[in-house]
């Protein structure tokens, strides 16, 4: 009977992994071999031997596809290499020298091209860039300038504001992170009411984690968050900084022409200072180093409470307790024309911050700006790009592996009280 051919090998086509960016091209293929044994033949011509092949296993299968490769590349630089006035070399020589250079080339593939060939896929390969997911009271965006190559993502979550004015200031300022941006109403009484049952802000951050995996990061997890607030929005922050568990990586607080606080009954002048506590424990902590507290406030007074000015330069001489303050030279910050303040500002009310104040103790900073009508108020938000997301930006991408303390504002005041009762045990302890 006449002898029938055997079934060939068959690759699969090359296919991508995943789609990345222009710096960073992970790529990959998978080999997979259909072997079957030859069709028995009856009687086989003995003027035609049949050579026995053994087929790789499927488990040998990608090593079987790495020699042949590493074979085929040894043939090619091979040819490449020798001079055209030499010989050309015989059949017989490159069949003698097959197995020496399949052995030198294997180990140039393993450890050269097999690990790129072989890259894991990014975890932001199918992110979806466009549109916003709804959290509770907000809504979240994944901006062009938002990447995670193993999934870890950082979070800010900005309370009162324009959303689009938000984000195209994130954007401009570079910030690699997933933006939230929540809106509850006016005046801080909304803001504070809303984060005053404990796990309120706990669930909040795990709705936007949930949203952050249905947009497409995988392996998502938080590494580091910002709370940042314009005007009444500062409500918000007070009330979280006070039932906050302590689980999240707390890394940043970032205030623009809010924190109010009211005037002691009788003492004109006299701030209420117990309503300013939780950011007082936050101001040392920056002050320390722990986390960055940057502020920035107005002329504005207003009747009645304190305004942002008095809070700021409260804070500071909270914060001077544990350093030095530092004035910083006066610089004018870019003005951020925004394509996002078409419609959201009347012209008349567009004002360019000017600074006349800039002050500093470790991470705590607060900075004054001129002006005390609502363009002026307006502008802290407008030119947040301009003023505290840089800084932030510079801070997160100079310590990219970081991830934010589980509770640096609370542990270091738990911290303070400890070193205040061992003074006062001290003081009252007999000589």
């Amino acid at each position: 009977m006449k002898h029938l051919p055997r079934n060939v090998k068959t690759r699969s086509s090359r296919e991508s992994l995943c789609g990345v960016d222009e710096a960073d091209e992970p790529f990959g293929w998978d080999e997979s071999y259909s072997v079957t044994p030859p069709p028995v033949a009856v009687s086989p011509t003995p003027s035609e031997p049949i050579a026995q092949t053994v087929p790789c296993s499927s488990g040998k299968s990608a090593m079987c596809g790495a020699v042949l490769l590493g074979i085929v590349i040894a043939l090619l630089v091979t040819w490449v290499k020798v001079p055209r006035q030499e010989p050309a070399m015989t059949l017989g020589s490159w069949v003698h020298d097959l197995p020496q250079l399949a052995s030198s080339t294997m180990v140039q593939v393993d450890s050269a091209q097999l690990n790129s060939l072989f890259r894991q896929r990014r975890a932001d390969a199918a992110l979806e860039h466009a549109g916003y997911a709804s959290i509770p009271g907000g809504v979240l965006y994944t901006p062009e300038s938002f990447r995670s190559s193993d999934g870890s993502y950082d979070l800010l979550i900005h309370f009162h504001g324009n959303v689009k004015v938000v984000v195209e200031s994130a954007a401009v300022s570079k910030l690699n992170a997933a933006i939230a941006v929540v809106n509850l109403g006016v005046g801080s009484g909304p803001y504070q009411d809303a984060y005053a049952t404990p796990g309120t802000y706990e669930n909040l951050l795990a709705a936007i984690q949930s949203a952050v995996q249905r947009r497409g990061l995988e392996n998502a997890r938080l590494r580091r968050v910002a709370l940042s607030a314009w005007s009444a929005g500062y409500g918000a922050i007070s009330t979280i900084l006070q039932q906050r568990r302590g689980e999240d990586p707390l890394d940043a607080l970032l205030i623009l022409d809010g924190i109010h606080t009211g005037y002691e009954q009788g003492r004109p002048g006299t701030l209420v200072e117990r309503r300013l506590a939780s950011f007082d424990e936050a101001a040392e902590a920056a002050a320390s180093g722990e986390l960055l507290f940057s502020v920035t406030y107005s002329e504005i007074d207003p009747p009645g409470y304190a305004g942002s000015r008095a809070t700021a330069e409260h804070l500071l001489s909270v914060a001077e307790k544990r350093g030095e303050v530092k004035d910083s030279a006066l610089a004018v910050p870019a003005y951020r024309k925004l394509e996002s303040m078409r419609g959201a500002v009347a012209k008349e009310d567009v004002r360019k911050l000017e600074p006349y104040a800039d002050q500093q103790v470790g991470s705590f900073r607060i900075r004054g700006y001129r002006g005390n009508t609502r363009g002026h108020h307006m502008a802290h938000l407008f030119q947040m790009g301009a003023t505290v997301l840089p800084e932030l930006a510079v801070r997160w991408d100079a310590y990219a592996g970081y991830a934010g303390r589980r509770d640096a504002v609370r542990s270091s005041a738990v911290r303070q009280r400890a070193r205040g009762k061992q003074l006062v045990q001290h003081r009252q302890s007999p000589p």
